[in-house]
């Protein structure tokens, strides 16, 4: 009979303790999916983020769009090569025909023009070497710098000997936070500063004779 009234007499305390418990598991279940979730959406606007690089590259190195450095005495820059990489990359937010419904490689994503910036620069090659740099063209003139230097570009080149050119598109993205919790914004930045870019050749800015 003691052990059983022992026994009811206890019950209260293990149910706090047993509530406690639960309330603390809960909690970081809780810090994991918000995690989880926070981590997945800056996954995914970053992948984004580099298929705009990858597809803006893709098309000024297509051809399409001639960027005036093919002689040896190159001709003043040309805007509309980087206006047309932007329009591939920002649709109808860029610099494309009037009545352009598209948004572009970035879709979803929307360019901020006091945080974010599109960054071009293209280069001409001879003999494995650079020998001239025409850029950086910035879309938005927000303050960002191009990331990418001239010595990350001759490493890329590598050890090859050939005539040609190098097409780099940048882009600079304030990613905000989702969830905007409280223990995340403490310890992470926010906006976070997300940086992707493409290096590509460029046949088209290879030094050729003067006047072809």
């Amino acid at each position: 009979m003691k052990n059983l009234k022992s026994f009811f007499l206890q019950q209260p305390s293990n149910k706090g303790q047993s509530f406690m418990e639960m309330t603390v598991i809960l909690g970081i279940l809780f810090l994991l999916v918000m995690g989880v979730a926070e981590f997945g959406y800056l996954l995914n606007q970053y992948i984004t983020l580099v298929d705009g690089t990858r597809e803006g590259a893709r098309f000024g190195s297509s051809g399409k769009i001639d960027p005036y450095i093919r002689t040896t005495l190159p001709h003043t820059q040309n805007t509309a090569f980087p206006e047309a990489i932007d329009c591939i990359i920002e649709g109808s937010h860029g610099y494309c025909p009037p009545g352009t419904i598209s948004n572009g490689a970035l879709e979803p994503i929307v360019l901020n023009p006091a945080t974010d910036d599109i960054v071009i620069t293209f280069y001409r090659v001879a003999n494995g070497q650079i020998e001239a740099t025409f850029g950086p063209w910035h879309r938005y003139n927000s303050g960002r710098t191009a990331r990418v230097t001239t010595a990350d570009v001759q490493r890329s080149i590598g050890s090859s000997t050939l005539n040609s050119g190098v097409l780099v598109v940048e882009i600079f993205y304030s990613h905000g936070q989702l969830t905007k919790f409280p223990i995340f914004t403490s310890v992470i930045p926010d906006p976070i500063d997300v940086h992707t870019y493409t290096i590509m050749p460029l046949p088209l800015a290879k030094p050729t004779p003067v006047g072809q």
